[in-house]
């Protein structure tokens, strides 16, 4: 395992996959990074608070989330189909 990764990390190459930076660039076009540390936040509270089972914390978080998804597409409208 250690060979494989030393030898992909050995190339020029960059590490990400068409898909995985098609998916980086979709995020980033519609949410800046500020709106993405909140979104990473709402997913903090989400798992502390279903450690603890608090299911208002859960419901809360997962809000938090929904609203930053939902700035980034009332921001920038309906995204475009390909």
């Amino acid at each position: 395992m250690g060979a494989v990764v030393l030898r992909g990390t050995a190339r020029s190459e960059h590490p990400l996959t068409f898909a995985e930076r098609a998916l980086y660039h979709q995020v980033h076009r519609f949410m800046p990074p500020w709106l993405q540390a909140v979104r990473v936040f709402g997913v903090a509270v989400v798992f502390y608070a279903a450690w603890y089972h608090v299911p208002a914390g859960v419901i809360s978080g997962l809000a938090l989330i929904a609203v930053c998804w939902a700035n980034g597409l009332v921001r920038h409208g309906a995204a475009p189909r390909a």
